[in-house]
């Protein structure tokens, strides 16, 4: 039987083993951990604790601002001015339909494609 260090995180005969702790193992059972990288024959240097940056947080100025006037219907509106047009300020641009004296009008207008 010899002695390993684990590098990462094993569970063997139902036993839970962390980074760094000794187990005993034969050289039958070693080995596939060996191999995998999962325990070592050295011991292990303390490693340094991972370092995390955390994100600055984020301030007023950071934040993009919307420019123009809030409406007051709480519906939102590109051009408030034209969301006010009524029947009577409207502009009719629809392009002009004509028709030849006896073409055949259909009901529906998809039937030609």
């Amino acid at each position: 039987m010899n002695t390993f260090f684990v590098k990462t995180s094993l569970k063997h005969d139902g036993i839970e083993y962390a980074a760094g702790e000794k187990i005993t193992l034969d050289a039958e059972s070693a080995q596939p951990l060996l191999d995998a990288g999962v325990i070592q024959t050295d011991s292990l240097d303390t490693p340094e604790p991972e370092v995390v940056q955390s994100e600055p947080e984020q301030t007023s100025a950071d934040v993009a601002q919307v420019g123009g006037t809030e409406t007051t219907s709480g519906e939102p509106a590109i051009d408030p001015e034209t969301m006010n047009a009524t029947a009577d300020t409207a502009v009719d641009v629809s392009p002009p339909v004509e028709t030849s004296p006896g073409a055949d009008v259909q009901d529906d207008p998809s039937a030609n494609l």
